[in-house]
């Protein structure tokens, strides 16, 4: 598979040459033997027949009608890239999950339009910039199975535009589109405002129990780009609390990481752009009764220093959300 197979190239020469030995050792033998001289004349052609003949068959006919070819050569993502080429020519906004935004095929054919905008939709999900052009989608299906349902539900009018089948005709990526890049309004419930400096802004976060694992914790965050971030930064969400008996520290549990797990990092975000994603906090079964707080900021991963916030609470290095009340296992009051 493109482009693995290049570490089979080392291996190549020494097969030919111990192929090339056997087969001259065979002859020698056979010629060493006068009576058997026209063996070798005929035997060692007709195995580098049959050997030619074999890999022939093998290549062009077996694996040339193989429909793992249509994965191992990235016809699929070739494909793909012809259609987002001409929506980017078009003027179209379009985004493709989840495939590197490095991939070579995509590269290739997208260097004179500025390339991809690709992340993973299993992990994150973005929306573009407000605006009156067409948006569309892109979807590997058998790889991303949650995006297809995020678009349906920000943009429920969105229709499909082109469905990609494999060679034996099963689905391996759906286009869809809308007319206007307006997405489903987010709930008031959820609306939250927080702008980091030189940062994105916070706009909605929403945190629930998982169930049935009561111990883990799932927060959602709305982030919007507001300017261009010329820095790849490391967001951080932390459950804070009563000091903790083990290690005296406030910290209960924490999830850092870049957005989409590096898929999708703050230096591609364009402004205007909106970015969900959720995190996963696990906690204690059992945690102590007393005031909690989520704790969520920014920070650049090789020096540490976090950014600071613009608003509320300007200079601070970290947004404090709550306090969550926690009386005998329930959560009897939130603040903030």
């Amino acid at each position: 598979y493109a482009p693995s197979f290049q570490r089979a190239i080392g291996a190549v020469p020494p097969l030919c040459l111990l192929t090339g030995l056997g087969l001259w050792r065979l002859g020698s033998l056979l010629s060493s033997r006068p009576r058997l001289r026209w063996a070798g004349a005929v035997l060692v052609p007709l195995l580098l027949l049959g050997q030619t003949a074999q890999g022939l068959n093998q290549y062009f006919l077996e694996w040339g009608r193989s429909n793992a070819l249509y994965y191992a050569f990235d016809e699929g993502i070739y494909q793909i890239s012809e259609y987002l080429r001409d929506r980017a020519l078009a003027g179209e906004w379009a985004y493709l999950t989840p495939v590197r935004p490095d991939h070579a095929t995509l590269l290739l054919l997208m260097r004179d339009v500025g390339g991809p905008r690709t992340f993973d939709g299993r992990q994150v999900f973005v929306l573009p910039p407000a605006g009156d052009s067409p948006l569309n989608y892109v979807i590997l299906t058998r790889e991303d199975s949650r995006s297809l349902s995020q678009v349906r539900t920000w943009y429920p009018e969105a229709q499909e535009s082109r469905l990609f089948r494999d060679r034996a005709g099963q689905p391996y990526a759906v286009a869809l589109q809308t007319g206007l890049s307006l997405p489903r309004a987010l709930p008031s419930e959820t609306l939250v405002s927080a702008r980091w400096e030189g940062g994105p802004r916070l706009v909605a976060l929403a945190a629930r129990v998982e169930v049935p694992h009561q111990n883990t914790i799932s927060v959602t965050t709305v982030w919007r780009a507001e300017e261009p971030m010329g820095a790849d930064y490391t967001s951080f969400i932390h459950l804070i609390g009563p000091p903790h008996p083990e290690s005296n520290s406030p910290l209960w549990s924490g999830n850092d990481g870049m957005p989409g797990g590096g898929s999708y990092p703050t230096s591609a975000w364009h402004p205007g752009e909106t970015v969900i994603e959720a995190r996963r906090l696990s906690i204690p079964e059992q945690l102590p009764d007393g005031d909690y707080y989520l704790e969520i900021g920014w920070y650049l991963l090789e020096t540490g220093e976090r950014l600071t916030l613009a608003e509320p609470h300007a200079g601070e290095d970290r947004l404090l959300l709550g306090p969550y009340r926690l009386e005998n296992g329930q959560v009897v009051s939130a603040e903030g």
